[in-house]
Formats: C-alpha cells, structure tokens, sequence
C-alpha cells in the first residue's frame, strides 16, 4: 500500500509532454533502476528513502509521474520540488480537500475544467510542497498503521 502523489502537466486541458531531458537530470541524480516494461523504476534517495517512481510506458507522450511513497523526508520533499520545477507541473495527492499545487508557471487555466474546480494553491518553495504534503501523509501513516491487516 502506498501514499500515491501524481505530478502532472496540461496545456488546454489535455495532458501534455514534460521536459524529458530536465526530469531526467532530476533524476539521474538519484540511485534508481531504469524503468520496467510498465515505466516503473525504483528510486533510492541520499537518506536511504526508498519509492516507486512511474513515468508511463510511452516516453514521446509522457506528461505525468506518480510517486508511489510508503515514507517521507525531507530529501524526498526536496527531490519532488526539484522534479517539478522542470517544467509547469501541477501536483495532486491524497487529501480531505481537493486541492491542486500549482508549480511555479503552471496555469489554472490549462487545467482541465474538473480541476479548475477545485482549491488552488502555488507553491515557490520545497517548504511549501513540505507543509502541503506532510499533514496528509501523516494521516494517511497513521490509518495504515492502525488497519487490521498492520496488526
């Protein structure tokens, strides 16, 4: 079971391609493995933090990742904001609210008209992607923790 954050891209409410060469120097940055027939690697961060990373199958129509986390950390935090910043990325994870971060550049206007809807944040800082995320992973660690089958 895993905390899923999706960092997405849209232009005129359609997906649209990210920077590949810009997201690949983010993560060559790390240790990983090349990503399998699924477009899934494994990624392996400085502080020993271990996720799944899914970039799609098709590399030429790739306009989204999604982090499958399982922990947080700072460095992770850091490694996202630094992800999203290669492009006008937006960001959504598991939250009681319905809410869009909005990497600088991103445009609510490019978002499709379902997301438009929903709460709007920008973000300038990993600090920020920090105090987005961690209530929410913090709550979503403690059900985990608390179901039956952790027992």
């Amino acid at each position: 079971m895993s905390f899923d954050v999706h960092l997405m891209k849209f232009k005129n409410g359609e997906p649209s391609p990210y920077n590949a060469a810009a997201a690949r120097a983010v993560i060559d940055s790390t240790q990983h493995t090349e990503a399998d027939q699924f477009g899934c690697m494994s990624v392996t961060l400085s502080d020993g933090l271990e996720f799944e990373l899914f970039l799609g199958q098709d590399e030429s129509e790739r306009g989204s990742f999604m982090f499958a986390l399982r922990g947080f950390s700072e460095t992770l935090v850091d490694f996202m904001y630094r992800l999203g910043c290669t492009d006008t990325f937006i960001l959504i994870a598991p939250s009681e609210e319905e809410c869009v971060i909005l990497f600088e550049g991103a445009e609510s206007s490019d978002l499709p008209e379902d997301l438009q809807e929903w709460m709007l944040e920008s973000i300038s800082s990993a600090e920020e992607l920090a105090h987005k995320l961690l209530p929410d992973f913090s709550g979503w660690a403690d059900w985990v923790d608390s179901a039956p089958w952790s027992q």
